[in-house]
């Protein structure tokens, strides 16, 4: 959620994590990660100091957008049977974005299940009419799975409350999948058909505006142990999330050989150590390309990055975001 001061146009930077040391000009707007919601109450069991983060005055002195992100990750039934848990929550969260003088918050309630989607997209409409009131201007998001396998969101009903939708479009290969691949496959690698272009043309197609979709995207990627260095190729155990800095960092020289699975459109890294083969799946600068090009074409409102400071040290993601027109 931020529009950029590049010409990629629609290019919105959601930073959903309070390290902040990169380009502030390419920044639109910043989201603190994040209020943690006790669902038994609606107050906070932690804000990460979002009343005296240094962040947020710095992103405020450089004319970005400030928005606090709001995580619930379970729990979920006992939080919506409690209308009282649920308007504290609300309560809270106006008054903390009045004392930081920040501009909305971002939702990301995570592994809703399906008995419980009605609640949910009442309570958003419910959050979004009172933002609205309450603070004239105020800007209500949220992030969305990758895939809805249980169609939660009810999308012709949000769309008119919720200002964006950011699809976290990332883990399609997680630390548990039964083969190594890319957190944010472009497209299908092998044979688990979900990936970031169907992702926005299902949200898309639901009803999302394209001016109101972001598509969040992962500065991180995972490392397994394999069979063997081919692709596709299953691991023995889980895997270990790895982010660009680790890749760039190279501190052990694993990473000197990129290569490309043109399936998914991603990079990836084999080598072979300690009797076993290792692939570790994360983006460069010329695969996150790819992914800029298929959102370019599809017209979206921007992208989204998980998380601000996964490149800490390195220009190149950000001197792509300068390039792209």
């Amino acid at each position: 959620m931020q529009f950029t001061k590049t010409g990629f146009r629609l290019v919105s930077l959601l930073v959903r994590k309070f390290i902040f040391e990169l380009s502030l000009e390419l920044i639109i707007r910043f989201i603190f990660f994040s209020y943690e919601v006790d669902y038994l109450t609606g107050d906070s069991v932690n804000t990460h100091n979002w009343k005296t983060a240094a962040v947020i005055d710095s992103a405020q002195a450089n004319n970005v957008r400030v928005n606090l992100c709001v995580t619930l990750f379970n729990n979920h039934a006992a939080f919506f049977a409690n209308a009282s848990a649920q308007q504290n929550l609300i309560d809270n969260l106006l008054t903390l974005i009045e004392y930081r003088n920040a501009d909305g918050v971002n939702i990301d309630f995570e592994l809703v299940p399906d008995s419980e989607a009605v609640q949910l997209n009442n309570f958003l409409v419910n959050l979004a009419d009172q933002f609205h009131s309450s603070i004239p201007g105020s800007q209500v998001s949220i992030a969305l799975p990758a895939v809805d396998w249980h169609n939660i969101y009810n999308i012709p009903l949000l769309r008119d409350y919720i200002d964006l939708f950011i699809i976290m479009a990332y883990d399609y290969y997680w630390p548990g999948s039964s083969i190594a691949g890319p957190s944010g496959q472009l497209y299908t690698m092998n044979t688990f058909d979900y990936n970031i272009s169907k992702s926005i043309i299902t949200y898309l197609y639901a009803g999302i505006p394209k001016e109101k979709l972001l598509c969040g995207i992962p500065y991180y990627g995972y490392e397994w142990k394999t069979e063997s260095e081919n692709v596709p190729s299953s691991p023995p155990a889980k895997g270990t999330a790895r982010t660009i800095k680790t890749i760039k960092n190279n501190t052990s020289s694993y990473y000197d050989e990129r290569k490309l699975n043109e399936n998914s459109m991603c990079s990836y890294y084999t080598y072979y150590s300690g009797g076993n083969w290792h692939q570790a799946w994360v983006d460069t600068k010329k695969t996150m390309k790819y992914k800029y090009d298929v959102i370019q074409h599809q017209d979206l409102a921007g992208i989204g990055i998980w998380a601000l400071g996964y490149d800490d040290g390195y220009s190149e993601m950000w001197d792509l975001l300068q390039t792209v027109q």
